[in-house]
């Protein structure tokens, strides 16, 4: 398995190489969304293998970890991902004096202890149903509708955003029967799900759920007076300013159309990347 990131991590992050001879890159957050765990389409193993370059102070998983409440049908691969999820080996990393030296001269800040705020966050996501509180008891995350949090002295913000696409709130059973049936639609579609990924890519704009969630994020993040909304559900990734408000959907994790999938990091600076990568299977 081949795993190809743009931009790649390595010309963004510092590395620091532990006694162990593990190589680790430092970022102040990883942000990702709609991995959809359950579903046909869920390949959790390529982000795991990225997660475990990446020393962070902190995961915020940007809603729909799961797929329906059903976390029994999990495939092994994906209680794996999960188990990497939740091993949090971060803070206890911060014992090695080269990590500590290698945060202080990146980025300035004292690494002797965690982030403040160093705490794990899932913002339930519309698929996520009861599972996600079996995922807070297993992994240990905390679960948070809406969460707000600083860095490098900014304030930021981050939600799944369903609760903004009114075609789902106004349209339950029809979300709910759709949900339902798009697995056994994806089973159909072949391997490379190509009718069902161009669907999904497609739907957030067919019920214009994609401006109605800026426009709601944008309001949320002024009510907290965040300068920063990160916001998923459409799996489209995008980075833009609505009335002043940085909007960055994070996109998803699950393949999209043309077979990648993206993730945002904060880096100890502060600034904000989007991730695309693609997976190549070698023989």
């Amino acid at each position: 398995m081949h795993i190809t990131i743009k931009p790649p991590l390595e010309t963004l992050y510092p590395r620091v190489t532990l006694q162990d001879g593990r190589a680790l890159l430092c970022a102040h957050a990883l942000l990702f969304s709609d991995i959809h765990l359950g579903s046909p389409d869920s390949h959790p193993e390529p982000f795991r293998q990225i997660m475990k370059k990446l020393w962070l102070q902190k995961h915020v998983v940007v809603g729909d970890l799961f797929n329906d409440p059903r976390t029994a049908k999990l495939r092994r691969d994906e209680w794996k991902f999960l188990r990497t999820l939740g091993e949090r080996e971060e803070f206890a990393i911060l014992n090695y004096p080269e990590v500590r030296d290698a945060l202080q001269s990146a980025a300035g800040i004292n690494a002797s202890s965690p982030a403040e705020d160093g705490v794990d966050i899932i913002t339930p996501g519309n698929h996520d149903y009861r599972s996600i509180y079996v995922a807070e008891h297993y992994l240990g995350h905390q679960v948070e509708m809406v969460h707000v949090w600083e860095h490098a002295g900014v304030r930021y913000l981050a939600t799944h955003g369903h609760q903004y696409d009114s075609f789902c709130v106004n349209n339950q059973r029809t979300c709910h029967f759709a949900s339902w049936i798009f697995p056994y639609l994806q089973r159909l579609d072949g391997p490379r799900r190509r009718v069902t990924r161009y669907l999904e890519s497609q739907s957030g704009k067919w019920n214009h759920s994609v401006e109605r969630i800026r426009t709601g994020i944008t309001k949320l993040a002024v009510h907290h007076g965040a300068a920063v909304a990160f916001v998923g559900h459409t799996h489209i990734a995008e980075d833009t300013t609505v009335h002043g408000v940085r909007v960055v959907n994070v996109g998803s994790i699950k393949p999209v159309t043309d077979g990648s999938a993206t993730f945002a990091i904060i880096d100890l600076q502060g600034k904000i990347h989007i991730h695309r990568y693609t997976v190549e299977d070698q023989a």
